[in-house]
């Protein structure tokens, strides 16, 4: 019997923890399709050689702040709950006509799950919370009409608390608790490149992105230690510590292997009209490590389809500059818990609602999901994510001729 206490993920207590998107809202409304995509509008952090489509006058300021709404179930048991996220804060501009920059914070991972298992003998709980945040700078370069490369830096840091204890119903018995702190810090980058070609009236569009792993460019100073102890009458008596000492409060740098990701999209698209497009992401999860320690996890593998249509954007009616989005997406994730893999599939719907004296669009997305075992049992997982994105597009810079 299991039951989880507080609405995260229990999964979450796996590799990273559970990975956030790290894109745009825009993009992830369209199934995070994302690879191809180009907008003024947008700092689409999925790939930086999308910076140069930034206009050369104008800046862009795009945020977005998220709730999610869970369902957990397991046999004949539910429990249902929320967290509210802020997905992301960027910035983007112009520094020249072939060069464009973004500047971001948004979430890299969320560790947040507790829950316990009974059993005859007693218990075992465990409880995870924190997470790792993510700096990012890019740069897109654009390398000719048609074609524009991208490189971003980001700076990891974060901690995350993990814990696992059993604790038996004899009050004769050791009882043990493990707790578990990482503080992560390091860097890594990724590169992208967009092409975009013109076929009749419309656009063809491919993206690449790629991420490598470098060794001890990303590390974790973990400090952990091992207790056990007795419970008579409600008061816990520790009987002894393990693996602790004061002299360096038992930390321990540990050297992280992040996993290579590579990344290709392509679309079909017309300004200001529509948008489709696909995308197909993997991930060597089965590489990653902290340390000598690695969890036994599966590479990941994400398909991404969705597009978005605005009726008529130079109309006087304001029903037909609405822009309307809608996407799907399947995605195979690297979690894998007694020989179970685990899926997780949604679908994305939603609309930007234009201010009327600019290009600034404010939007809102709902996302529907499922995670669960791909076969057999496990806990399942139902979500909802309402989302509320801000974007600004306001002119940074005029040159005024004088008479």
């Amino acid at each position: 019997m299991s039951a989880q206490k507080y609405l995260g993920s229990p999964y979450s207590r796996f590799g990273w923890g559970e990975m956030r998107p790290r894109a745009s809202q825009q993009t992830q409304a369209m199934g995070g399709a994302a690879l191809a995509y180009r907008s003024p509008v947008c700092v689409n952090s999925k790939n930086p050689a999308s910076y140069t489509a930034f206009d050369s006058l104008s800046a862009v300021i795009d945020a977005a702040f998220s709730y999610n709404t869970h369902v957990l179930t397991e046999g004949t048991q539910r429990q249902q709950g929320g967290t509210a996220y802020a997905d992301y804060f960027s910035f983007g501009l112009p520094v020249s006509s072939w060069w464009s920059v973004a500047f971001g914070i948004q979430p890299f991972s969320i560790v947040s799950y507790d829950y316990s298992f009974v059993h005859e003998s007693g218990s075992s709980n465990d409880i995870g919370e924190g997470g790792t945040y993510e700096i990012f700078w890019g740069n897109g370069l654009r390398l000719s009409r048609h074609l524009s490369f991208g490189v971003q830096f980001s700076y990891l840091f974060g901690t995350s608390f993990r814990s696992h204890e059993l604790v038996f119903a004899d009050e004769q018995s050791f009882n043990l608790r493990t707790m578990q702190e990482d503080a992560v810090r390091g860097f890594l980058f990724n590169t992208g490149l967009q092409l975009e070609l013109p076929v009749g009236r419309n656009l063809f569009g491919a993206g690449l992105s790629f991420t490598p792993s470098i060794p001890a460019c990303i590390h974790s100073d973990r400090r952990s230690y091992n207790l056990t102890y007795r419970v008579s009458s409600s008061i816990e008596t520790p009987v002894d510590t393990l693996e602790w000492d004061e002299a360096d409060n038992n930390t321990v740098r540990l050297r992280i292997h992040n996993p290579t990701t590579l990344g290709v999209g392509l679309s079909l698209s017309r300004p200001d009209k529509f948008w489709v497009g696909a995308d197909c992401e993997w991930a060597a999860w089965s590489r990653f490590s902290i340390g000598e320690s690695a969890d036994s996890l599966n590479d990941r593998l994400r398909v991404s389809f969705g597009g978005g249509w605005i009726p008529q954007s130079g109309s006087a009616r304001y029903m037909k500059r609405i822009t309307y989005s809608a996407g799907l997406f399947y995605e195979k994730d690297y979690v894998s818990v007694n020989g179970l893999s685990f899926h997780r599939m949604g679908l994305d719907a939603g609309f930007a609602f234009p201010m009327r004296k600019n290009s600034s669009k404010v939007g809102l997305y709902l996302e529907s999901g499922l995670y669960a075992p791909v076969q057999g049992d496990g806990i399942r997982e139902q979500y909802y994510r309402f989302t509320v994105q801000v974007q600004l597009h306001e002119k940074w810079y005029q040159h005024r001729k004088l008479d």
